[in-house]
């Protein structure tokens, strides 16, 4: 159950404890609709939650904007957006990420990839990728101007053995 789950349980909890201490003198209809009425609250805040536009309930990230992004491994890349979760800085592949070169057919910092990323910050709302490295120049592994791409998030924190990683954010761009 999720944090936000539990503290409207718990003010639904609350919420009855009063009504039923205080409404002992009050006609079992009477308590029938305040009760009602409280369940109905409950269950509309849960649906608010399950409905939340940025699906808080299921981390599934959502990308906002992407900085501009250039033709060479030296670049500094920024990406805005929440639920991302956190992830320690590296430089190499991870399952939370990937950029696609859709234009030429390779991926980077995706696991197992040669192109790998240097992510120098990672929290919920931003990520910061300081350059392509590993394979990067080799063959095709490179960026062109007009390069079309596509880079995708999955929440650090969501992988679960049923559902991987639950669905990523998805931005696309073109090389500038």
């Amino acid at each position: 159950m999720n944090k936000k789950v539990r503290i409207i349980a718990g003010i639904f909890i609350a919420f009855f404890m009063v009504f039923s201490i205080s409404s002992t003198a009050v006609a079992g209809n009477s308590i029938n609709g305040i009760l009602g009425s409280a369940v109905n609250q409950f269950q509309n805040s849960i649906n608010s939650i399950n409905n939340a536009p940025n699906n808080v309930h299921n981390n599934a990230p959502e990308i906002f904007s992407v900085s501009t992004v250039y033709p060479t491994n030296n670049q500094r890349i920024v990406i805005k957006g929440t639920g991302f979760g956190s992830h320690f800085s590296y430089n190499g592949d991870s399952r939370f990420i990937k950029i696609t070169d859709i234009t030429r057919n390779w991926n980077a910092g995706d696991s197992g990839n040669m192109v790998h990323l240097y992510i120098s910050s990672w929290t919920n709302n931003e990520i910061v990728i300081n350059g392509f490295t590993g394979s990067y120049g080799n063959g095709s592994w490179s960026l062109m101007p007009g390069d079309q791409i596509t880079i995708k998030i999955w929440n650090s924190r969501s992988y679960n053995s049923q559902n991987r990683y639950g669905s990523p954010g998805m931005y696309n761009l073109t090389v500038e």
